[in-house]
C-alpha cells in the first residue's frame, strides 16, 4: 500500500505509516500521528481486498479468500473479518490444519471493538459458516448481542441457532454459558425460531433418550433432563414476549411432563 494516502492533520504532507502501530512520522514537520483503526478500516485497499476476500469466502474457493484476507490484513491488522477468514482457513482448509485457530479468533475478537462496516460483514459469514461454529455459538451470540441492535439481534440468533441446533451431534453445546446468554437475548427479543429448536431438539437431539426408546438407559436420561430439558425452560420463561413466552412455556410444560413419564417408566 502506498503510505501517502496518509496524510499529517498538521501539515497535510505525506507521513511513513507502521501498520502495525498505526503511528506515522510526518518527515516535513516532525508530528508523531497515530492514526484512528477506522482510519485503516476504511482505505480504498482494504475494502477491495475484504470484497473479494468474502466474494470468494461465499463462493467456498477458500485459499483467494485466505490469500485476500491477508491483504486486507497487511494494511488492517486486526481487521476482524479478515481475521475470521483466515483463522476460518487455517483451522479448516489448510494443508497443516490447526482447529485452535478460530478459538484463537474468537479470544481476539472480544479484544476488537468493531466498526460500523465490520459488523454486517461479521454477521454474513458467520452465518456462512454455522455448520462450523457449534462450538463456539455462545461467543458468536455473546459478540452479536454486544454489537447488534435488537431487530438485528432478533433475525440473527433466529437464523444461526436453529441450524446449530439442529445439526448437532450431541447436546453438548448447550452449555451453561449457552444457557445463560440465551436467556439474556430472550429477554431482549425472545428469539422465537430458537425456542421452537430447542424444544424439538428434546425429542430429535442425538443425546434424547427419544431416538430407539432409550429411558431404561436412566442415568443418562437423567443427565439429559437436567442439563437440556430443564434449561430449555429457562431459556423460554425468559422471553420477553409474555404472548410468545405464555404459549412456548404452555408446550415446554406438556414436553416436560412427557418426559418425565417416561423417565419414570410411563408409557405416554
Amino acid at each position: 500500500m502506498d503510505a501517502s494516502v496518509f496524510t499529517c492533520p498538521g501539515c497535510g504532507q505525506p507521513v511513513d505509516v507502521d501498520f502495525k502501530t498505526r503511528k506515522g512520522l510526518c518527515n516535513w514537520c516532525g508530528n508523531v500521528v497515530t492514526f484512528p483503526r477506522t482510519r485503516f478500516n476504511s482505505d480504498d485497499k482494504v475494502q477491495n481486498e475484504l470484497a473479494l476476500a468474502v466474494r470468494y469466502f461465499e463462493e467456498r474457493r477458500l485459499d483467494d479468500a485466505k490469500t485476500h484476507a491477508d491483504g486486507v490484513l497487511s494494511v488492517a491488522i486486526d481487521n476482524a473479518p479478515a481475521l475470521f477468514i483466515r483463522a476460518y482457513y487455517e483451522s479448516y482448509a489448510a494443508a497443516n490444519r490447526n482447529s485452535e485457530r478460530i478459538a484463537d479468533f474468537f479470544r481476539e475478537l472480544e479484544t476488537i471493538e468493531a466498526d460500523g462496516e465490520e459488523v454486517p460483514i461479521l454477521v454474513k459469514l458467520f452465518l456462512l459458516s454455522a455448520h462450523k461454529l457449534e462450538v463456539h455459538i455462545e461467543k458468536v451470540l455473546a459478540w452479536a448481542k454486544e454489537n447488534l441492535p435488537r431487530d438485528d439481534l432478533l433475525k440473527f440468533a433466529d437464523e444461526i441457532c436453529p441450524s446449530v441446533i439442529m445439526r448437532s451431534g450431541s447436546a453438548d453445546f448447550f452449555t451453561p454459558q449457552l444457557v445463560a446468554t440465551l436467556k439474556e437475548i430472550a429477554a431482549t427479543c425472545s428469539i422465537p425460531k430458537t425456542c421452537y429448536a430447542l424444544l424439538a431438539a428434546i425429542e430429535k437431539n442425538p443425546d434424547s433418550p427419544y431416538p430407539n426408546d432409550r429411558f431404561f438407559l436412566r442415568t443418562k436420561t437423567r443427565r439429559f433432563y437436567d442439563e437440556f430439558v430443564l434449561p430449555v425452560g429457562e431459556v423460554i420463561g425468559s422471553m420477553e414476549s409474555m404472548q410468545l413466552k405464555d404459549k412456548f412455556y404452555y408446550v415446554f410444560e406438556a414436553q416436560r411432563e412427557k418426559y418425565e413419564n417416561k423417565m419414570k417408566g410411563g408409557n405416554n
